[in-house]
């Protein structure tokens, strides 16, 4: 039996979803100063620095490893996964 169908594979499958030309969590920057802005009544200046912030962020991204970001959280203590040790294990032993 031969099958002649044709598959298009992506290829990032980690890909994160886009928003606009920004990625999900870009966007989540943006939104978010954009809402400290409004609570602030200072909306205009927030959203260029938001600009400034998405920029570098990106930047980070793409000259850091692709976990980086929730390396940082943890070992700053913002999340606690909890299926791995803490963060001042350095050697494992059986």
């Amino acid at each position: 039996m031969q099958d002649n169908r044709n598959y298009q594979i992506p290829k990032d499958l980690d890909q994160l979803p886009v928003v606009l030309f920004w990625e999900i969590d870009e966007f989540g920057i943006l939104v978010a100063s954009m809402f400290i802005g409004l609570i602030i009544r200072h909306a205009i200046i927030t959203v260029g620095l938001a600009f400034i912030l998405v920029m570098y962020y990106r930047r980070l991204k793409k000259t850091k490893h692709k976990g980086f970001i929730m390396h940082f959280l943890y070992k700053i203590g913002v999340m606690t996964p909890n299926n791995i040790p803490p963060y001042h294990v350095r050697e494992f032993t059986d």
